[in-house]
């Protein structure tokens, strides 16, 4: 699937380049294949569990100094916050993200086959109906945008999956 860098962000009102599925447990375990290679800093594509557009967390590819780096970004009530953030060599890239108990784990596997742990134990109960006053649950999907900026750039999902642990 190649999904083009839209302008527009989760957070906000707009529709965003953003293609999900129902969360349908709270044990279960993503993963994208995905191709992204652009030099513009702002661009960021990757995996989001979205509640609604003040509350998800974002695990994204994207440059900083010229360098490619991973982020988890969490956005709660509005605010977003670096959780945890590394540079990563070139190339094609697998997302893993492993939720059990309301606890999170997030990967990334480079394409030579080494598999990093970005960061652990983050929760997943800041995005809960109760937190969030919502009523639908949440989505979990990929997601692409160039941040505000007209682009020509796309990232390619050679797949994404997401099942119970």
């Amino acid at each position: 699937l190649r999904l083009r860098l839209g302008k527009e962000r989760l957070l906000g009102k707009e529709s965003p380049s953003y293609l999900g599925v129902r969360q349908q447990e709270y044990d279960y375990c993503v993963t994208a294949m995905m191709e992204f290679c652009t030099k513009a800093e702002q661009e960021e594509a990757g995996i989001a569990i979205l509640c609604d557009e003040k509350n998800h967390y974002r695990f994204v590819k994207h440059y900083k100094n010229n360098k490619p780096v991973i982020s988890l970004i969490s956005c709660l009530n509005e605010e977003e916050k670096v959780l945890a953030e590394q540079e990563i060599p070139e190339g094609r890239i697998e997302l893993i993200m492993v939720s059990r108990q309301q606890k999170s784990d997030w990967y990334v596997k480079t394409e030579a086959g080494e598999q990093i742990c970005l960061t652990n134990q983050i929760t997943m109960c800041e995005l809960s109906t109760e937190k969030t006053g919502g009523f639908t649950g949440c989505t979990i999907g990929m997601y692409a945008s160039s941040n505000g900026k007209d682009t020509t750039s796309y990232a390619d999902f050679l797949w994404f999956g997401c099942e119970k642990c």
